[in-house]
């Protein structure tokens, strides 16, 4: 994970400054924390690197929660490599801690904007 020294980003009431050594999170390091505990094959690694790219290039990602966007990653990359194998929805959810619903929705956004199938 990267670390900020120092920087400002805009919130509702003017600006906030990030304290020094504050985390910064991106979908890319969820995915390969959750693909490494669901033991991923590794063209199901590859197929999300790919998607996570595509929605990085885009800004898409921007003002979500990076753990949902990489389980909406995963579970497309996953029902697209290997469907018969992939986990539910609910697995990647009680893993990653959010809702089935949460997931769902970021799939509809990405197969949107990368016109998957």
């Amino acid at each position: 994970m990267r670390r900020l020294r120092e920087g400002r980003g805009l919130g509702r009431r003017g600006s906030t400054r990030i304290e020094a050594g504050q985390e910064v999170h991106r979908p890319h390091d969820y995915a390969e924390r959750l693909l490494r505990r669901l033991r991923a094959p590794r063209n199901v690694k590859r197929r999300t690197e790919e998607i996570l790219v595509g929605l990085v290039r885009t800004l898409w990602h921007q003002g979500k929660k990076p753990s949902s966007v990489a389980c909406a990653a995963i579970y497309l990359a996953w029902t697209d490599v290997e469907p018969r194998t992939s986990p539910t929805q609910k697995r990647l959810a009680d893993e990653a801690g959010i809702t089935t619903v949460t997931i769902r929705n970021n799939v509809k956004g990405i197969r949107k904007l990368l016109q998957l199938a």
